[in-house]
């Protein structure tokens, strides 16, 4: 949008870190992810700056300044604000796959690697469910999720509330990517959040501790979630998937973007499949000029609410509790 001062050529994807890795594995698993969960691929990652944790300040009132003039003082003016402190969680997986299953195919790498990726998927499913819905409380492995951090429309400006009940609610979650906006973090000793290790052919046991071999690869995910500035985060919940009442409201939609700095520039609308239809029914409207089609890097062309990219998140539950 125009008018808008936020710079996004810094802006550091998963893809990016990889690529400096040089590790052609690494690059294949960053692409899965990216091509799996929107957010992913959308996302800026920072580096933390105590080892696995990161420590930021949201602002809570700006310094103001004032007007000076020849041979007069001005005031000592300073903002507020308050720490915060993000820890980073990390997910595992090991893949087994049959060595006989290798061994009968020409191109042992290539077929070894197809097979990793159905646990790669898994992997990438799991955190997408932890992104959302991980709540340190219950486990303290975990980082809060998305719904676990902002639940509270009466007392958290970034929480809009279209009113469904019952067992049947979704949200929309609206996020602002940039380095002073919301941003993932992982481990400062890393080059990125993602690890593979090829622990090549081993002897293992089955659930009758019977041993065969396995070609092993161990694969890993550090990462951690920090919104900086609560205003790049909104999420309008309550929203209920089926029927015609409390369903998508573009109006509040329309708030919620106007609450976000910079006019928004750098956002993603994340929301799942049900909410998505609800979203391209209202768009069949030619007269509404709120939504458009643009065309994705070459992708199929992609909705657009207000020049904001609308993705499809599918681990965003319809069974929600109402907020």
């Amino acid at each position: 949008m125009a008018g808008s001062k936020l710079d996004l050529s810094t802006k550091l994807t998963l893809g990016e870190l990889t690529k400096r890795t040089a590790n052609g594995n690494l690059m294949t698993i960053a692409n899965v992810l990216e091509s799996m969960i929107s957010v992913i691929e959308d996302g800026h990652w920072v580096k933390c700056n105590k080892d696995t944790y990161h420590l930021y300040s949201q602002w809570l009132e700006e310094p103001t300044g004032e007007w000076s003039a020849i041979n007069t003082g001005v005031g000592t003016y300073a903002g507020r604000s308050k720490p915060g402190e993000q820890g980073v969680g990390m997910l595992e997986a090991y893949s087994f796959v049959d060595d006989r299953l290798i061994s009968k195919v020409r191109d042992r790498a290539r077929a070894r690697m197809q097979e990793d990726m159905a646990f790669i998927r898994g992997l990438t499913k799991t955190f997408g469910t932890g992104l959302l819905y991980g709540n340190s409380a219950i486990d303290i492995r975990v980082f809060d999720g998305w719904a676990t951090r902002y639940w509270d429309p009466t007392n958290q400006d970034n929480v809009w509330d279209v009113g469904g009940s019952g067992s049947d609610n979704t949200s929309i979650y609206i996020v602002q990517w940039g380095p002073e906006l919301c941003y993932f973090i992982f481990p400062e000793g890393s080059e990125t959040s993602l690890k593979h290790e090829d622990l090549e052919k081993k002897l293992v046991y089955d659930g009758n501790n019977n041993p065969f071999q396995c070609w092993v690869s161990h694969f890993i995910i550090e990462a951690g979630f920090v919104v900086n500035d609560p205003r790049a985060f909104q999420r309008i919940g309550s929203i209920e998937s089926v029927g015609a009442a409390n369903i998508f409201d573009p109006d509040l939609l329309i708030q919620a973007l106007d609450e976000m700095p910079y006019e928004g520039i750098g956002a993603a609308i994340y929301l799942n499949k049900k909410v998505l239809t609800q979203m391209k029914i209202a768009s069949k409207d030619k007269t509404n000029v709120n939504y458009t089609w643009e065309d994705a890097f070459g992708k199929r062309k992609l909705l657009h609410f207000e020049e904001i990219p609308v993705k499809r998140f599918d681990q965003i539950l319809i069974t929600e509790d109402a907020i």
